[in-house]
């Protein structure tokens, strides 16, 4: 199991300096979800961090922008790997499709587990399966 985090969905001066703490320390992937941002708005943004960052980011949105500026993948929504792990990545929200997932994407986010901090109310299912996990 590897400690992946996701950043906040808009713009956050904290942002920067917790992650140069974060890659410092060895964190390996910074999905970068941030839906209402343009694509022009989310190039700049990477473009301004430092060059060596951009293989640990996997972004949510604008999947063209990884290729383009040497990121380290995407992340999908619901749209099969086509047999592709490398760098793609995507959440599950229960456990037949995790089981369905592994093994397809280089790597498969699940949740939620605890209750969300972000999303007030979000949280796992009633009777979720611990003993299944």
């Amino acid at each position: 199991m590897r400690i992946t985090v996701i950043s906040p969905e808009s713009d956050d001066p904290r942002e920067m300096r917790a992650m140069e703490g974060m890659f410092t320390l060895g964190l390996e992937r910074y999905h970068v979800r941030k839906p209402a941002w343009s694509l022009p708005q989310l190039e700049s943004w990477i473009l301004g961090l430092p060059a060596l960052w951009r293989p640990r980011l996997v972004l949510h949105e604008h999947h063209g922008l990884v290729g383009k500026l040497g990121l380290g993948g995407r992340h999908e929504k619901d749209r099969p790997s086509h047999g592709e792990t490398a760098g793609v990545s995507r959440s599950c929200h229960d456990l037949p499709s995790l089981s369905h997932c592994i093994g397809r994407y280089g790597q498969v986010l699940f949740g939620p587990i605890f209750p969300s901090l972000s999303k007030p109310g979000y949280g796992p299912a009633g009777g979720f399966p611990w003993e299944e996990l």
